[in-house]
């Protein structure tokens, strides 16, 4: 699950092709890259991300970091994008 800006050049991508990777964050170190590669799908019947716990209880402290609440930054990030993983590559 990501939100994104509706104005994101991401979103027309996405309606051209749905094919994306997402790197996610290396450790300290920046060893341990976790690269996803999968489908998305634009999920407008998704609950915003105030509506949504579990993302908001794992993603408080980046609001807190960004100096916004929840219903704040889902004002900004209101669209849902659903994202189904087809492969997982690590670097260590």
């Amino acid at each position: 699950m990501v939100f994104s800006k509706p104005q994101a050049a991401k979103l027309r991508d996405i309606a051209v092709n749905p094919k994306v990777c997402l790197h996610l964050d290396p450790d300290e170190w920046g060893e341990n890259v976790v690269i996803v590669t999968g489908v998305a799908r634009i999920a407008p019947d998704h609950p915003p991300v105030d509506a949504t716990p579990a993302y908001t209880e794992k993603y408080g402290w980046g609001f807190e970091r960004l100096g916004v609440g929840a219903r704040e930054y889902a004002s900004e990030y209101s669209v849902p994008i659903v994202v189904i993983p087809e492969r997982l590559r690590t670097y260590y």
